[in-house]
């Protein structure tokens, strides 16, 4: 079985070793195991063959399982890995290792809900508090589905023994960046980047600082930072929404294409590509695109109001005044009752205090309001002759 040369040479040693203990023993599930992380460690092309050969086993070893899923994450291939560790986790319900690459999977996945609640149970036992990794995983998992208050106790507590750990103090900055805390966001992104100026959390939050203030130069300096890294999410969207703002839909539409393939995407991703699809004049593509978004969260004001601005704009007021009503069956926030009284004033014929109020709505409703406002800005000086579909 042929293998790639290693530079290093006792695990070179040591696969050697563990191969001829297999030409006597093939089917020993523990030595095919530590073989394939042995040969995972050192890339050796041997790798392929070793895991073939655990999955044709009837009985495998919990170690050989764990490295069957590390090489199904190598592969990337999260689904097959996740369904490999789920087992084990089940058998070994606070073995951090198996419950860490478990959340790993979920995450690269897009389920942070799935990696959230897998390492919970990890927390609570003062005796073994888990690893710097499993809590950042833990926090930025919590983030993800608004769970912040679980977020930010846990990322304190961490930086209350690794204080000068640039990557706590990175997503914590994000962490803040998020809930519109931006002066605790630029200090500890600054505090980060001190320690380690491509640390991506925190080009991420001056990134998105810059954009916020319409300075599109600089914004587009970090996220370019940031994605010579890692193909971060929130980088390709910066990028895509910096596109929007200077009026380059077509490319603003290629580039939240691209970030839809690599990660399950928001609701506010939706409501962007919605947008760069508008501003084209695709107006159908754009209620298609809405119609998901609303699909996944039918409450959302956001969604409502983007729909209705679009309904607005293709003169289609009977389809507008059926939104209002389905607002107004559930008026469970004072979002939507701003909402509502905007969309009347408009279907009222006070088409300018209408736009004004739902300019301000989509201001407040997330860290990318100004862009919001910008590109709605030209969508409604725009002339309405240039729809395609």
């Amino acid at each position: 079985m042929a293998r790639l040369p290693s530079m290093n040479q006792q695990q070179s040693e040591k696969l050697t070793r563990l191969l001829s203990y297999l030409e006597v023993d093939p089917d020993n599930s523990k030595l095919l195991g530590d073989a394939l992380e042995t040969a995972l460690a050192e890339h050796a092309t041997v790798a392929d063959e070793l895991a073939l050969r655990i999955t044709r086993l009837t009985d495998i070893d919990p170690g050989a399982a764990f490295a069957l899923s590390n090489w199904h994450m190598h592969q990337q291939d999260w689904q097959a890995g996740a369904k490999v560790l789920q087992n084990l986790a089940q058998e070994y319900p606070i073995n951090e290792a198996i419950h860490y690459n478990l959340a790993q999977c979920f995450a690269y996945s897009g389920q942070f809900e799935h990696s959230f609640k897998t390492l919970k149970p990890l927390f609570g036992f003062e005796d073994r508090p888990p690893s710097a990794n499993t809590s950042l995983l833990f926090a930025r998992s919590a983030m993800h589905i608004a769970e912040y208050d679980v977020a930010e106790s846990t990322l304190l507590m961490l930086q209350e023994n690794e204080s000068a750990n640039d990557a706590i103090l990175g997503l914590l900055a994000l962490l803040y960046r998020d809930n519109l805390n931006s002066v605790k966001a630029i200090a500890y992104a600054q505090d980060a980047l001190r320690l380690n100026p491509v640390n991506v959390d925190a080009n991420l939050v001056l990134a998105e600082t810059y954009l916020d203030d319409q300075d599109t130069t600089n914004a587009e300096k970090y996220f370019s930072l940031v994605l010579t890294n890692r193909k971060s999410h929130r980088a390709l969207r910066g990028q895509a929404m910096i596109q929007l703002v200077h009026g380059n839909a077509e490319t603003a539409e290629a580039g939240f294409a691209e970030l839809f393939a690599i990660q399950q995407s928001t609701i506010s991703d939706y409501h962007l590509l919605a947008l760069a699809q508008l501003l084209q004049g695709h107006h159908k593509d754009a209620l298609v695109t809405l119609a998901e978004a609303l699909r996944q969260e039918p409450n959302n004001a956001e969604s409502r109001l983007l729909k209705t601005m679009m309904l607005m704009l293709d003169q289609q007021s009977e389809q507008a005044k059926t939104v209002v009503r389905e607002i107004k069956s559930n008026p469970n926030t004072k979002t939507l009752e701003l909402a509502i009284n905007s969309l009347e004033h408009a279907l009222n014929g006070n088409e300018d205090q209408a736009k004004s109020l739902l300019l301000n709505l989509l201001g407040s409703q997330s860290p990318q309001g100004k862009t919001y406002g910008a590109v709605i800005s030209r969508l409604l000086h725009s002339p309405q002759s240039n729809s395609v579909n």
